[in-house]
């Protein structure tokens, strides 16, 4: 993975980090042998060990996660939570003297997951069930940045508000610039697959949430590279103090590419706000099964074939990417998939969009040209990959007219300003209204219906008189 330059601890956490980092190899051996792949519960935290992953390790898969309280976790802790796997690990946020964790170095996942002294989280039970659901050889990375009472402005780019007061390591200047450098850290060793987000209770009813939400997840793709990687966004308490904002996180994946809703339904609280500790379970396993729904969705994904189909003004249906016609005529275009037996699936699952002088989001589109142009069709298919073809219009207006004029009467002078096909009124605004326009000015001769040897205002009028 890339390298990064990375906001650092004191002098003395680093001489610390050294001394931990003598560790690794006696981790990595009893790893590889399968020793203490799975380790038993107990009532608290188990000695820390810091654990290493091989730099480029394509199998290593990375999760970012952040929000407020319910993302960080207030649930009980049971001996049964304390129940760890090697192949999942927690990247540690903070520095906490408590667990015996250093900032920035790698531990086996158990609770708490977020900084010093958090409670059972979602992400506990989403890294437990995704190691289950995944094959032996891919490790789980569990990228945790999660902070209570936090406003969603302190995730924003740019720190709006600052620290606003939060428990987050001191070297950053707010959420997202803690929650970036983890996430780069993650990528010297292995690769980012999706972002699990739960807040929302500080900002409930807000509608200006959802567009910040938006925001962040495409400052954070873009900053990371790592492409419309699944978003997943979890629901709020059912039955708590702020259920109605369920409402705003439903409208994220209409705003957000590849986002998708997490329910919340039917798990129970310990509080107005917070789910129990079964619902933090629960909640994680939810997760985990809507993860693996979407991640790496496109590995085997290909673009799909398309071929430019169009319906001419006699009425013929035509597989072409380049058609003339007459100014002001009717072009239906239709372009269809292939479905491997050389006729084109007309009803293929996807979605289409057009650009060029048209836009339009429908598979078949009608157009009037004015004057030669091109559209572009574009193909998205039901696995993500897109492809395009462009189809070339050719207006032929029977003169040499500029700008899709035509000259209905073959005497010289581009009467039909708009290219209709006729000369009417219309053609009268559209001198007037584009006449300064250097098209205009260049063809002048060809406007110049006072004969004065320049185009101006009185061939506006002169066309009006002719009508």
């Amino acid at each position: 993975m890339r390298n990064r330059d990375h906001a650092t601890g004191t002098d003395e956490e680093t001489a610390e980090r050294r001394t931990v980092r003598s560790r690794r190899d006696v981790l990595r051996a009893s790893v590889a042998t399968g020793i203490g792949a799975v380790t038993l519960g107990a009532s608290s935290p188990t000695s820390a060990t810091v654990t290493d992953v091989d730099a480029d390790d394509d199998d290593f898969h990375v999760y970012l996660l952040f929000g407020q309280s319910n993302m960080e976790g207030t649930g009980e802790i049971a001996p049964e939570d304390r129940e760890t796997n090697s192949r999942v690990q927690v990247l540690q946020n903070k520095t906490c003297p408590n667990l015996d964790r250093e900032f920035g170095e790698w531990y086996v996942a158990e609770p708490p997951l977020n900084r010093c002294w958090a409670g059972l989280s979602p992400g506990d039970y989403f890294g437990k069930t995704m190691a289950a659901e995944l094959p032996e050889e891919t490790s789980i990375g569990l990228v945790p940045a999660a902070v209570g009472g936090s406003d969603i402005a302190l995730f924003q780019k740019g720190a709006p508000i600052g620290r606003n007061g939060r428990d987050i390591p001191s070297q950053f200047s707010g959420g997202y610039e803690w929650l970036l450098d983890l996430a780069q850290r993650a990528q010297d060793v292995g690769v980012i697959k999706g972002i699990l987000f739960h807040q929302g209770e500080t900002n409930t009813a807000d509608p200006d949430w959802k567009h910040q939400v938006q925001e962040i997840v495409a400052d954070l793709r873009s900053d990371l590279g790592i492409g419309e990687v699944p978003f997943l966004a979890g629901e709020l308490l059912y039955g708590g103090c702020c259920d109605s904002h369920n409402s705003e996180i439903a409208q994220l994946p209409d705003l957000v590419p590849n986002a998708h809703v997490v329910s919340a339904e039917g798990l129970d609280g310990a509080d107005e706000a917070h789910f129990d500790a079964e619902g933090y379970r629960e909640l994680g396993r939810r997760y985990a099964e809507e993860m693996l729904e979407h991640v790496d969705a496109n590995a085997d994904c290909e673009p799909t074939e398309i071929t430019s189909t169009v319906r001419t003004p006699a009425g013929d249906w035509v597989e072409t990417d380049d058609v003339s016609v007459s100014s002001g005529d009717d072009l239906t275009l239709a372009p269809e998939v292939a479905d491997g037996d050389g006729n084109g699936d007309a009803d293929a699952a996807g979605t289409w969009r057009w650009s060029g002088d048209v836009d339009a989001e429908t598979r078949q589109v009608t157009v009037e040209p004015l004057e030669s142009t091109t559209y572009t069709a574009t193909y998205t298919n039901d696995c993500g990959e897109t492809s395009s073809v462009d189809v070339s219009v050719t207006v032929e207006n029977g003169s040499d007219c500029p700008v899709g004029a035509t000259d209905p009467d073959g005497d010289g002078l581009c009467e039909d300003v708009d290219g209709n096909g006729r000369a009417d009124t219309n053609d009268v605004v559209r001198l007037f209204t584009e006449i300064e326009d250097e098209a205009y000015q260049t063809n002048a001769a060809r406007f110049d219906f006072d004969g004065n040897g320049s185009l101006a205002i009185s061939d506006v009028i002169e066309l009006f008189d002719r009508l």
